[in-house]
């Protein structure tokens, strides 16, 4: 069929011959839909169905419909399963102009200071305008055109596509142009006056008035004076010395220029400015090609879509949100996100960013959720710096961000191992909300080297489906693509096998930020964090030193009943991915919510085992209630905190603390306080040449136990796995599709229970699947 499609010549031929292929392509999504319960299966590990395999990012913009075939069949020829159609128009016309934006500015200058790795390949290579000619302006007719073809191809070979809704990035300006400013995003705006004794008349500054506030420099009190604004002005006195007089409003942002413009972007608060975008693209597309919604197109593609670059970006709501939330004025603790303002400080930012998350999070995500639910879509989209170490500058927060969407997905950008220790952030909230399929864009992962191990390094974080580019320079044209598709499908859904829970520390990081620090206006953004916030550290030591797979738990599902406490564990309480964790740790921070802290006592209560690292809290995320979060905290640790002593209780409840978590104390403390790992590597190898590591996740599906091992170091590494429980094990290659039974494996009675080992090598940047079925095998004695 691919020289057929080669001697295609005009599209209205083309359109002819894709007709004829369309049965037998819905024919083949039917029966893919009916054997999804045989993921695990030698078959189709040899031959992985398209449906898991990646999906190539193709440009065809400047390709004319006659050519789009002949273009679009590298696709096919390199074994993607799907395509992500860029749009590749025409930009507005005008000159291009330097960003303005001081953010953009500033990571500009700090991507350059990256280390660049050996093969990075270039983004989109290969599969671009191969006929050039003239773009198209973006969502015309004759774009539309180009885009139907392009359809008509997928369908006609049994693929589907993503339907990326950007011109550019980030998601939100319509391909520019066509966004009223007016509905641009909102900043919010402090403007501190010195007060004087005696009468004084202040302006009430330009843009929506959220709180006009009088403050004591020294002694910290403040007044709301925002009742006494009249026919624009503020009549008052200060009563004495040190007061200033502070405005809060919010206005409307300007566009900064540059090819990037985060400002010249729709308020992803406001439900009608999200639906003068939707009205402008997602309904353009439904008109135009809505006949390929739900079976051709299948998913949709937002990028970037959050706080950054703007740290003050605000929704006017905010303040009500806040006033029904809390039950009293926001007004007094606007000088907070700014300034220290006394023991409020900490339980006011948070209050005002964890209410800036949730409605960041109701508002673009689940408001194109809902759209593209109604057509027969799924949602996916990623926002910026989900990675980093401090979300408040960059999403909010990425357990809430994607709590609508039924694909989340994250963003692997830059260099090799960049962002690395902050995936299983992502994937920890798809965990958290049973969502089974995670997606990365990856369009630097390509069958090169440096592709294969940076998929690698995603999928052993709990990635499972790939957006990517096309190149396979690593064992035949469709090997990448083959390899990438085995792994997806065993990985999607399943049950995450996972002993150890990460607290999520958002108070402590929400409490300690501040808008226009002065330490924080140089270097990468999303890092500006407490020195005691250790959590990704912690995360990393734990995926590539120790080997113990975790996730990260939010405090809020702690204080909820969604994390259950039975028996000495903590149940994650999913219908499908239900996970049981025997240790927490609650990784530094100075700041946590009471009602999470009473969850972690009653598991300690229960039996169950706490580890502290670097800091314990002393202050609470709520309005005056640090006493019981200090209270709470020595019945756990001791009054004295005193790190490296062990604290038991009757029930067989442990807890310690410790001031240095380096990857010997922090496996010895394991040691101490857990029961055996559920994964282990006789050794402990710990390769880290080339940038990479050896990581694994484990899962449970279809009553087997699919472990997926993955070395990404320059390394060889030869160990012995051993994995809790008794099981037949068989060894599945990712790479060639073969499997074989696992050579002189065997089964052991231990003190902690049935354990099953067998020697287990694998080269370097390779990776391997260990299945495990329950069966009939010879057992040895200790």
């Amino acid at each position: 069929m691919s020289a057929r499609w080669r001697q295609v010549a005009g599209v209205a031929a083309f359109m002819a011959v894709a007709a004829q292929f369309a049965a037998q392509a819905a024919a083949s999504q039917t029966a893919a839909s009916q054997t999804a319960a045989t993921e695990v299966s030698a078959t189709s590990f040899a031959h992985p169905p398209l449906r898991y395999r990646p999906a190539a990012a193709v440009k065809i913009g400047l390709t004319p419909e006659s050519g789009i075939p002949s273009q679009l069949q590298t696709v096919v020829d390199r074994g993607f399963g799907a395509m992500l159609i860029s749009p590749g128009a025409s930009p507005m016309p005008g000159p291009p102009t330097a960003s303005r934006d001081p953010t953009i500015q500033r990571v500009i200058r700090a991507v350059k200071n990256l280390k660049p790795s050996n093969t990075e390949p270039d983004p989109l290579p290969d599969i671009g305008e191969h006929d050039a000619g003239s773009a198209p302006p973006y969502l015309s007719e004759e774009y539309f055109r180009r885009y139907e073809a392009a359809l008509a191809f997928a369908r006609a070979h049994g693929l589907t596509t993503v339907l990326y809704d950007e011109l550019g990035y980030p998601t939100g300006g319509a391909g520019g142009g066509k966004i009223d400013p007016k509905n641009f995003r909102k900043l919010l705006v402090r403007t501190k006056l010195t007060a004087q004794p005696g009468s004084t008349i202040f302006a009430v500054p330009k843009g929506i008035l959220m709180a006009a506030v009088a403050m004591n420099e020294v002694t910290k009190v403040r007044l709301d004076l925002t009742p006494r604004i009249a026919n624009g002005a503020l009549r008052w006195s200060a009563p004495g010395p040190n007061w200033t007089v502070q405005f809060f409003n919010v206005v409307t942002s300007e566009a900064q220029g540059g090819p990037e413009d985060y400002h010249a972007v729709v308020d992803y608060f406001d439900p009608q400015a999200v639906q003068q975008f939707i009205d402008i693209t997602y309904e353009a597309y439904a008109r135009h090609v809505g006949q390929y919604f739900g079976n051709t197109i299948a998913m949709t593609f937002f990028d970037d879509v959050g706080i950054y670059s703007a740290d003050r970006t605000w929704a006017v709501g905010i303040g009500d949100r806040f006033a029904a939330r809390y039950q009293r004025s926001p007004a007094i603790y606007y000088p907070a996100l700014w300034e220290d303002i006394g023991t409020d400080t900490a339980a006011a930012r948070v209050a005002f960013f964890a209410t800036r998350a949730d409605m960041l999070a109701d508002g673009f995500p689940r408001l194109v959720t809902e759209w593209t639910a109604r057509h027969g879509l799924e949602a996916s989209g990623h926002t910026p710096g989900q990675y980093e170490i401090q979300p408040t500058d960059m999403n909010g927060d990425p357990f809430k961000f994607y709590r609508a969407q039924p694909i989340p997905m994250i963003d692997v950008i830059f260099v090799y191992g960049f962002g690395r220790d902050g995936f299983k952030l992502t994937t920890s909230a798809a965990d958290s909300m049973d969502k089974p399929i995670v997606a990365a864009e990856q369009f630097t992962t390509c069958g090169t080297p440096t592709g294969y191990k940076r998929a690698m390094d995603s999928f052993a974080r709990g990635v499972n489906y790939l957006i990517t580019c096309s190149r396979s320079d690593v064992g035949g044209p469709t090997a990448f693509a083959e390899w990438a598709g085995r792994i997806s499908m065993l990985l999607q859904g399943g049950r995450h096998v996972a002993d150890v829970a990460i607290v999520y520390p958002i108070a402590s990081l929400q409490a300690y930020y501040r808008f226009d620090a002065s330490e924080n206006q140089e270097g990468p953004v999303g890092r500006f964090a407490p020195a005691s916030a250790d959590y990704l550290t912690l995360g990393e030591r734990l995926t590539g030193d120790l080997h113990r797979d975790f996730t990260f738990i939010h405090p809020d599902d702690l204080a909820s009943n969604h994390l259950k406490i039975s028996g000495g564990r903590m149940i994650l309480d999913n219908p499908r991915n239900r996970q049981e964790y025997s240790v927490i740790i609650l990784p530094g921070g100075e700041v946590i919510s009471v009602a999470a802290m009473r969850k972690l006592k009653a598991f300690f209560d229960a039996g169950g085992a706490l580890l502290a690292t670097t800091q314990l809290p002393s202050r609470s995320a709520e309005f005056g209630r640090d006493a019981e979060v200090r209270t709470l905290v020595a019945a756990i640790f001791g009054r004295d905190g005193q790190p490296g002593t062990i604290r038991r209780n009757s029930k067989g409840g442990s807890a310690l603390f410790i001031e240095h978590a380096e990857a010997p104390v922090l496996r010895d403390s394991l040691a101490r306080l857990a029961p055996p790992a559920d994964i282990s590597f006789a050794g402990d190898p710990s390769p880290h040449s080339g940038n990479g590591e050896l990581a694994y996740i484990h899962k449970v599906k279809e009553g087997r136990q699919v472990i997926f091992v993955a070395n990404s170091s320059d390394e060889p590494v030869n160990t012995e796995i051993s994995i809790r429980g008794a099981f037949a094990l068989e060894l599945w290659d990712p790479f060639t599709g073969k499997t074989m039974p696992a050579k002189d494996s065997s089964v052991a009675s231990t003190g902690s229970g049935e354990r099953t080992t067998a020697p287990l090598s694998i080269g370097s940047g390779s990776s391997v699947f260990v299945i495990g079925e329950p069966a009939p095998v010879m057992r040895t004695q200790p």
